[in-house]
């Protein structure tokens, strides 16, 4: 199954995680991929945005997710080569909302 946003064909179809998503930019690319990410528990890491969506920018569509309202973790974690590497977790979109206690 294909997923996406729109009802016009969309100009890019990736696969991520299993799943065909489709979109007509990468932040609708993105969008659905933390959508996917949301329901495996399981944040994005950069390489999943570079390798899997071909976002190579994909720091500056979550600058405007996060400008619009989304709210988005940021986790760091370490390499067995002391290399830090980062992962990024859905925690609330712009629609949803938010109840702390």
């Amino acid at each position: 199954m294909i997923r996406y946003q729109d009802s016009k064909p969309p100009k890019y179809v990736k696969t991520f995680r299993g799943h065909t998503i489709a979109g007509n930019s990468k932040r609708e690319l993105m969008e659905l991929a933390f959508d996917i990410s949301r329901e495996d528990n399981k944040p994005v890491s950069t390489l999943e945005f570079v390798y899997d969506l071909h976002a190579t920018r994909f720091g500056g569509i979550l600058f405007d997710l996060r400008k619009v309202g989304w709210i988005i973790e940021t986790e760091t974690y370490t390499l067995d080569t002391d290399e830090e590497q980062y992962q990024y977790r859905l925690v609330a979109k712009p629609e949803e909302e938010l109840k702390f206690f």
